[in-house]
């Protein structure tokens, strides 16, 4: 069996310690063990001990005042000394073949600096959520040894050919959220290299940090699911939490800031497909009646939408969005000759 030199950093807020204790076990369970997990206590001091109890084998470094997920992860990868270095979130679980299959991988391919794979998706048996973003729950299971039984065998629900970006990396991702922080593994010397990720910019943080790891090296994919991705009714991404979609977009603002001049894309034409996304963020804040946040939002956003017509569509809600285009399709189609048909 190959061995592979690797550090496991974790944030966490030291809040829901059952699911962090299931995910260090699943970290320490690999077949190619790490070589340190790296526990990092986003500025509660007071979870300090608790972290430490559920995962007495780790390191935990606790910062003086809370970052967010960005500045944890930033925190482990400077306490980080193996070659590589592999993030998962506190809520999730590792496969326990996830770092031999990794390993496999990287020997075949020793120019690879940047790799990851797809996942499951599972909740709890009780839960009454059954999708995030538009991916469907492969499982409904509570430990790790159900989901390998369940997994055996299993076809993954959710089409993951969006994570095949080899060769266009840094420009497919800032065109939208392609980046697995839990399946990531990535060369410390690369990792060392790139600028921080900034406070204030969580959920996209993970996102922001992939597009600077493209701008260095292109990912690569493994075609296989390596994770299981934990759904909750907690999870930011859902919850559209206070500030949430403002960070998102500043996230996407400072990619572009620090990646932008390695693309051979102009910004203007990402414009139909941030219009889509930044729509749904906005009118998501104003259905919850958090207007000042929409207005907020939409603010930050004019950096990534240049064209007038753009910022415009973005104020269409979904619906009368959907029936123009509709209409528009209906008005131009065309007959076998070429011809408009109205």
């Amino acid at each position: 069996m190959l061995a592979l030199s690797y550090d496991v950093v974790i944030p966490t807020r030291g809040q829901a310690l059952d699911h962090l204790r299931a995910t260090v076990d699943s970290v320490l369970a690999q077949t190619v063990p790490p070589a340190r997990v790296i526990v990092v206590v986003d500025g509660r001091k007071e979870a300090e001990g608790a972290v430490k109890a559920v995962s007495p084998t780790a390191t935990v470094l606790c910062l003086p005042e809370p970052g967010g997920a960005a500045v944890a992860r930033q925190a482990g990868i400077a306490a980080a000394t193996a070659e590589w270095v592999c993030f998962v979130d506190d809520d999730d679980l590792w496969r326990p073949v996830k770092m031999q299959v990794t390993a496999e991988y990287l020997s075949r391919h020793p120019e690879c600096a940047a790799v990851r794979g797809s996942f499951f998706l599972f909740c709890a048996p009780a839960s009454a959520s059954d999708e995030i973003n538009g991916q469907q729950v492969d499982f409904r299971a509570t430990s790790l040894p159900e989901l390998e039984r369940a997994a055996a065998g299993a076809t993954p629900c959710n089409d993951f050919s969006y994570l095949d970006i080899e060769g266009d990396s840094l420009a497919l991702l800032l065109e939208r959220n392609r980046s697995v922080i839990g399946t990531t593994c990535v060369r410390r010397a690369v990792l060392e290299s790139l600028p921080a990720v900034p406070p204030r910019t969580h959920p996209g943080d993970d996102h922001l940090l992939a597009c600077f790891i493209a701008a260095r090296t292109e990912f690569h994919l493994i075609d296989q699911p390596l994770m299981y991705y934990r759904l909750h009714a907690q999870q930011s991404t859902r919850t559209a939490g206070s500030g949430a979609a403002r960070n998102i977009i500043r996230s996407r603002v400072l990619a572009w800031e620090y990646c932008g001049p390695a693309v051979d894309r102009d910004l203007e034409s990402y414009g139909p497909t941030y219009r889509r996304e930044f729509r749904g963020l906005i009118w998501l804040l104003v259905r919850r009646r958090r207007l000042v946040e929409a207005v907020d939002a939409y603010r930050a956003l004019v950096p990534l939408l240049p064209r007038l017509r753009d910022r415009l569509a973005v104020l269409v809600p979904e619906p009368l969005a959907w029936r123009w285009r509709k209409f528009v399709r209906t008005v131009l189609r065309r007959d076998s000759h070429g011809e408009t048909v109205r």
